[in-house]
């Protein structure tokens, strides 16, 4: 008997055929290197696609992995979602790095020197390289962390300078006073001193961030607005150095830097990464040898999941539906809540994801917040918004009456990848089914201009996600606090600032206060259907056999740097 994996490669491998065979004005490209639909990709250098070896060839040391969609910029303190993190991640480095159990560990520092009130932190830095053959200098993060607060950049990490309550954060993000006055500053070349405006438990995890790692002034400021989008024009200190990529491009190249102060530890040549938003694609990568870990969804994932590579990890991402209450209609509480509790989660990731993704009822993840004792912080707080569709249909009566209309349309804003489509047309027709009256439009883009739409507030609904950036619930609550960077459905309660405001303040040593006040502002937001938690995501991956050594953080990043390619 076939086992499902076989057999989903005969189809896969049916179908490859079927295209070969039926194209008439050129040769189709391959399934990894085709463009997705809609799109044409440029034929440029980084775009050929790496050849596998012939029968008795040793392999290359190179580690092949598949990303969902394009990563949008290198430049540290500009890149803010998940690609563009985990590939910037992987040519630089900062004071810390996270391993496989998210515990921070000495990277650029040496050693660490702290205050007896855990108010100012001294690092004493190793002797590191640029890949230009500057020294990694002290002054590499002063620069770094006060272009980061610079009001003028409006860089939307600077929320995590207010995070960590660098002192005078707030003050000069808000252009009180001028950037110089960070609580950041160079001793010497080599001495780094930060300055913190209270203890925060959490902070040595936050500062292994790429928004904090390190940037050289001159070589920044000489490429201007070119920064990052070069091999010619990226600066590394990290694992590899860039060999090829461009903005938008379908592969990108990296080779491993002799210099990065770990390298007795990086076993692989390089990395290349390898855009595929097609699932269906991205398993014929695979099984072409193009690919070596890759992440399934829908039908790959379930008619994968005997195989031995198959390798599911539930992530800390939480997707989620994003009202815009500047919007009419979604101003009104009984239509949001009527919207969060129409559509069925549990069929959501059992019948179109497949992947091993959980319903969300909440907005703090599992394993996000590991109290001190070991404990969930989702296993102590009760969710909400579960799925109710009659109860669903009573605000819903309620809404058009004080709304003074029987009908609402909205359009709902996606990426344009495969797994966001599928959730997205399910939940529209659910939606739809549950609330008559209801009309939802999807509109797909590529993720770089859905969070631009979104930024911009300029959206109705919204299906979006966030991923924890540190161990601890602020991680995901600071996001909805009034006035804040990715608060971009503008929803805005007093009582909710005012407990999650306390939580990173005067409750910061109250562990039991702190606790219930992070589980009463997390209530409110479902009590207000400020957003509608949809779905925790799960990765399922497949990895080669020959790849050992990729590591899994507790919330589901793969890290790729120490993986091993036998021959």
């Amino acid at each position: 008997m076939q086992s499902k994996a076989k057999k989903a490669l005969s189809l896969l491998l049916a179908l490859a055929l079927f295209v070969a065979l039926t194209a008439c004005a050129s040769p189709s490209p391959s399934p990894a290197t085709s463009a997705p639909a809609g799109e044409t990709a440029a034929p440029t250098e980084s775009a050929a696609a790496p050849e596998s070896p012939s029968a008795g060839e040793t392999r290359p040391n190179i580690l092949h992995l598949a990303l969902e969609g394009e990563a949008a910029t290198l430049d540290t303190l500009k890149a803010e979602d998940t690609i563009a993190l985990n590939v910037t991640g992987s040519l630089n480095v900062g004071l810390y790095i996270r391993d496989a159990d998210g515990v921070p560990r000495l990277a650029l520092a040496e050693s660490v020197d702290k205050s007896d009130d855990n108010l100012v932190f001294t690092y004493h830095l190793k002797d590191a390289v640029w890949s230009n053959g500057d020294p990694v200098t002290a002054h590499d993060f002063v620069f770094s962390w006060r272009e980061l607060a610079d009001p003028a950049n409006a860089l939307q990490y600077s929320i995590l300078l207010r995070t960590t309550a660098v002192l005078n954060a707030d003050e000069v993000i808000d252009g009180e006073l001028p950037k110089e006055e960070l609580g950041i500053t160079a001793i010497d070349d080599k001495t780094l001193e930060v300055r913190f405006e209270r203890p925060i438990p959490y902070v040595e995890t936050a500062l292994a961030m790429g928004s904090f790692f390190p940037v050289n002034e001159a070589f920044y400021k000489a490429q201007g607005d070119q920064y990052g989008t070069s091999p010619e024009t990226t600066l590394s200190n990290g694992a590899f150095l860039l060999k090829s990529y461009q903005p938008s491009a379908t592969f990108i190249e990296m080779v491993k830097n002799p210099d990065y102060v770990f390298a007795d530890r990086i076993s692989v040549d390089g990395l290349t990464y390898q855009v595929v938003k097609d699932s269906q694609q991205a398993v014929l990568a695979y099984e072409n040898g193009d690919i070596d870990v890759v992440v399934l969804g829908g039908e790959q994932a379930e008619l994968y999941s005997d195989a031995p590579e198959f390798t599911p990890v539930l992530t800390g991402a939480l997707w989620y539906l994003s009202p815009n209450v500047l919007v009419p209609g979604l101003d009104n509480l009984n239509l949001r809540k009527a919207l969060a509790l129409s559509f069925d989660k549990e069929a959501l990731v059992k019948t179109v994801l497949k992947d091993g993704s959980v319903p969300a009822d909440y907005i703090v993840t599992k394993l996000t917040h590991i109290t001190a004792d070991g404990a969930d912080f989702r296993d102590l707080t009760k969710p909400f918004l579960e799925v109710n569709k009659e109860l669903a249909k009573e605000y819903w009566q309620k809404a058009p009456e004080e709304l003074g209309v029987s009908e609402v349309s909205f359009t709902l804003l996606v990426e344009d990848n495969e797994a966001t489509i599928n959730a997205s047309q399910y939940l529209q027709a659910q939606i739809q089914e549950n609330l008559p009256g209801v009309t939802i439009t999807i509109e797909q883009m590529p993720k770089k201009n859905r969070v631009e739409r979104m930024a911009a507030h300029d959206y109705e609904l919204a299906l979006t996600r966030w991923g924890p950036d540190y161990s601890d619930a602020t991680t995901f609550l600071d996001l909805f606090l009034t006035g804040s960077t990715y608060n971009y459905g503008s929803w805005s309660n007093a009582e909710f600032d005012r407990l999650e405001k306390s939580a990173s303040d005067e409750l910061i040593n109250d562990i039991p206060a702190r606790l219930k006040a992070l589980q009463d502002a997390e209530q409110i937001i479902g009590e207000d259907a400020a957003v509608f938690p949809v779905y925790q995501k799960a990765n399922a991956y497949l990895i080669k056999p020959y790849v050992k050594g990729i590591e899994f953080t507790t919330t589901g990043t793969l890290i790729s740097r120490y993986a091993v390619i036998e021959q």
